[in-house]
Parts: structure tokens; C-alpha cells; sequence
């Protein structure tokens, strides 16, 4: 747990790549280690945020931790695990705020973090387990777009690598999945209505676009 702080600190600062290294490994442990692990990791980003030097680098190098992970036959324990972590830094809000998503600043003031965060998106989409933690994220970062300059450019890149990043067959699933939960938004018309654009953005940033009738499952994760 010491280990685990001081990487978020000054260490991560000086030596970034290495401190992720470490703070992942740390993440995969045991229960108590675990959560201050993954807390640890998105201070780290957080404050590479603030800084404005690096959060899409260390958003980078987290995601190829999760692809290494996930890649091959997966443990359904530890895909979890990883999975958390990805849903942790996807829910997360910027440093010293509340309801401010660091996604939604992420992608309206660093695009080059449209990738890794498309990325971290799709594989938590595939999963059936964290599938509705991933869409509520995905609103509420859409919400908080809704009105800034560049907002549907913003969604229209996330969304790019969301479905590019998925399954082919398993698309179709989580489309009908994305467009379920917004039927259920309890916001203002007109909010909702915003909203509303902007998971069309993201919806319609596939290639072809449309929703099959049937829906095969394989690919999905646990």
C-alpha cells in the first residue's frame, strides 16, 4: 500500500512509465492492496491531467497493461480485475472537483486520448459482467460534453474507436444495449435531448451503422 501511494506521487512524475508498471501489478493483488492500487492510478492520471503533460500517455500505456491481460484465454478472475481498473479511470473525475468527468476534458483537450480511452471503453463494453457500468459511464461523460465546443467531434472520435475496437458480432449487442439506456435518462427534455445527439454521434461513428436482427454473443467476455 506505501508502494502504491508513493508511486502516485512524485514518482509518477519522474518515472511514469514505471510507476503504471508497478501500480498495475499492484492492482492485480489481494482485496486491500488492490483498491489502493487502482485509487493510486487514477491520481496518477489525474493529476498528468492537471499538468497537461502525459495523461494520454499514461492512458496509453494502461491500456496496452489490460490488452496484454485480456489478450489469449482470459481468467475470468483476473479480466475483472483488469476490467475495475479500466471502470475506475472511465468513472473518474478531474482532481479536487465533483461530477466533472476526466474523460469528457480528456477528450475535448487532449484528442490524442480518444484512442485509449475508445479503447478502455470497448473492452469493458465486450464484458457482460461490467457492460452496464461502461454505458452509464459513457452517458454521463456524453452529458457533461453536451454544450462545449467540439463536443460531436469528440463523441463522433470516441465512437470510432469503441466499435472498431469491438467484436464485430458483438457490436450489435452492446448498440442495442447503449440505445436501451437511454430511453431510462431522467434528465430534462432538453438535456436528455442533448444528450441524445451526442450517443448518436457515437452510435452512427461505426461503419455502417445499422443494427442487425439477430445478435450472436461469442466474443463477449465474462
Amino acid at each position: 500500500m506505501t508502494a502504491a501511494l508513493a508511486f502516485a506521487g512524485g514518482l509518477s512524475i519522474r518515472y511514469p512509465a514505471d510507476s503504471i508498471d508497478w501500480l498495475w501489478f499492484l492492482s492485480l493483488r489481494a482485496i486491500d492492496i488492490r483498491v489502493v492500487a487502482i485509487r493510486a492510478l487514477v491520481l496518477l492520471i489525474q493529476g498528468a491531467a492537471e499538468r497537461e503533460e502525459g495523461a494520454s500517455q499514461a492512458l496509453r500505456l494502461l491500456t496496452k497493461h489490460i490488452e496484454l491481460e485480456l489478450h489469449g484465454p482470459i481468467d475470468p478472475g483476473y479480466a475483472r480485475k483488469a476490467l475495475a481498473v479500466a471502470l475506475e479511470v472511465l468513472n473518474a473525475d478531474r482532481l479536487d472537483t465533483e461530477d466533472d468527468p476526466l474523460a469528457a476534458w480528456l477528450l475535448l483537450n487532449e484528442p490524442d486520448s480518444a484512442r485509449p480511452l475508445g479503447t478502455l471503453w470497448a473492452w469493458a463494453l465486450r464484458s457482460g459482467h461490467y457492460r452496464r457500468d461502461a454505458i452509464q459511464a459513457l452517458y454521463r461523460t456524453l452529458r457533461a460534453l453536451c454544450g462545449k465546443d467540439g463536443a460531436r467531434a469528440a463523441a463522433m472520435a470516441l465512437g470510432k474507436v469503441v466499435w472498431s475496437s469491438l467484436p464485430p458480432n458483438t457490436v450489435p449487442l452492446v448498440k442495442r444495449a447503449i440505445e436501451r439506456a437511454g430511453n431510462t435518462l431522467r434528465e430534462g427534455r432538453e438535456d436528455a435531448g442533448r444528450t441524445r445527439e451526442l450517443v448518436l454521434a457515437v452510435l452512427a461513428a461505426s461503419a455502417g451503422g445499422g443494427l442487425s436482427s439477430s445478435t450472436r454473443t461469442r466474443g463477449v467476455m465474462p
